[in-house]
């Protein structure tokens, strides 16, 4: 992975810096009320959409929230493309049911590959449908660094492209580090790209230091910027909890463990059934 300290832009090393030096008092807001739901930042729904599932943070869910998305798309019947740009697992590509494209974004020396993402980026320019990309965290820095200092997010908008950013924040000793991701592509990207927070909870709570995440001055900042917050609740472990992982370990989609025929028992397809109503409708208003 490229040295972050020497290829990231100052912003992304402001923000983070800003987010481990900030101390408890200065990042605490007054409590939100009911009126305080996220602002509607939202572009044309009718372009043709860009979903990228971006963050600096390894094992914090990106392939978990790029198959949700994907699957509540596919069964909404839009026309979907699906791309694994994670260099180093492909777990995208794993899922069968998504058919989702292998590309190879880094060189040999993780560096990105600049005639392959001036290829896809190209694909996406020519595309109609709708695309979900799912990027690894080797490939975050030199993606966004490439998409920021070319302007090619500014060439995408041009041409009629709807952007949407999906954010995975995770809960437990991993939130900081996965607000500071936010905030530095918030502070890089365009204004007319849209940003999703996936409040991940499988990892824990989404508290530190006694702040609940939207809590915290550094999100307050961000509010602006997201479109839609989709939350990801946690789950009892030894019941939904294990059907969800089991679902995810065998690969499979909702609709394909929902279906009579699946390994999974009636139980168990009650307690996915549960888990997917909960996902599902949150996603399809943060897409709308």
């Amino acid at each position: 992975m490229p040295n972050e300290t020497q290829d990231q832009p100052q912003e992304t090393r402001s923000a983070e810096s800003d987010l481990h030096s900030s101390p408890t008092e200065g990042r605490r807001r007054k409590p939100a009320t009911s009126s305080d739901g996220p602002p509607n930042p939202r572009r044309d729904q009718t372009l043709p959409a860009i979903h990228l599932v971006l963050q600096a943070k390894g094992g914090c869910g990106k392939t978990v929230v790029a198959s949700l998305l994907s699957q509540a798309l596919q069964e909404d019947g839009r026309p979907l493309t699906c791309l694994d740009a994670d260099s180093m697992n492909g777990s995208f590509s794993a899922i069968p049911a998504m058919h989702a494209e292998r590309v190879e974004l880094l060189d040999g020396e993780n560096e990105l590959n600049v005639e392959a993402m001036n290829a896809c980026l190209s694909r996406l320019l020519e595309s109609d449908g709708t695309t979900v990309i799912d990027s690894g965290a080797s490939s975050f820095v030199p993606l966004t660094v490439y998409l920021h200092n070319t302007g090619l997010f500014d060439v995408l908008l041009a041409k009629g492209k709807r952007i949407v950013v999906h954010v995975p924040i995770v809960g437990g000793e991993a939130m900081e580090e996965t607000v500071a991701g936010l905030v530095s592509m918030v502070s890089q990207f365009p204004a007319s790209v849209e940003f999703v927070v996936w409040k991940n909870e499988f990892f824990g709570p989404l508290v530190v230091d006694d702040l609940e995440l939207e809590e915290t001055a550094l999100f307050e900042e961000c509010r602006p910027r997201i479109a839609s917050i989709v939350t990801l609740h946690a789950l009892k472990p030894r019941f939904e909890g294990a059907t969800f992982r089991k679902m995810l370990s065998q690969k499979m989609t909702f609709a394909e463990a929902l279906a009579p025929a699946s390994p999974f028992d009636l139980i168990s397809r009650l307690w996915l059934e549960g888990v997917w109503s909960a996902i599902k409708p949150q996603i399809a208003g943060a897409v709308a």
